[in-house]
């Protein structure tokens, strides 16, 4: 019986199924610095889709058998709205403007082994003025957190760590080279 017990005691520490929506997108701090320390150009945002069109890492990630959602349904449209709030939040969105934003989700994951979590991302973006492409590149956030044997402490790190990719890649996309001389104001 003492046995019994115990090992349902252990199971429960080692996780369990939780079902969490993410919130709404919010600006980061490291978005805005990559964001302010150039001069852009006012931005619109296209599409954002996943390739492949049907890709299970767009609708959720799992941890030991619980499960993250966007609460877009889809991490690509979550990723979109990332996009217009950083822009938003540093006065470079545009709704109307000829530089126009779009990526395509390749890449979302969560692993943890029980003392680390990993978390990557990774999209292509592509800037485009009048139809004509002036950047496109794929760009990658990696994302590291301490993780714990029990579950109940490992699996909302893992959630609220892999939350903040979206603006991690938006903050990476903001310092590459090629995206600020292409989104730079002319």
């Amino acid at each position: 019986m003492i046995a019994r017990l115990l090992l349902v005691a252990s199971l429960a520490m080692l996780g369990g199924c939780i079902q969490e929506k993410m919130e709404g997108a919010q600006p980061s701090i490291a978005a805005a610095r990559a964001a302010q320390a150039f001069d852009m150009a006012p931005l619109a945002v296209g599409p954002v889709t996943t390739a492949p069109a049907d890709a299970a890492f767009d609708r959720h990630i799992n941890i030991r058998g619980s499960t993250m959602t966007p609460p877009t349904g889809r991490f690509s449209s979550y990723l979109h709205d990332v996009l217009i709030t950083e822009l938003r939040s540093n006065g470079h969105y545009d709704p109307a403007a000829p530089l126009i934003l779009s990526a395509v989700l390749t890449e979302n994951a969560a692993t943890e082994d029980f003392k680390n979590g990993h978390g990557v991302e990774v999209a292509t973006f592509r800037l485009t003025r009048d139809g004509k492409i002036v950047f496109e590149r794929s760009i990658r956030a990696e994302v590291q957190w301490g993780s714990s044997f029990i579950g109940a402490i490992a699996i909302p790190a893992a959630f609220r760590t892999h939350a903040s990719l979206s603006n991690t890649l938006v903050a990476n996309l903001f310092v590459s080279p090629e995206f600020r001389a292409a989104a730079a104001r002319h």
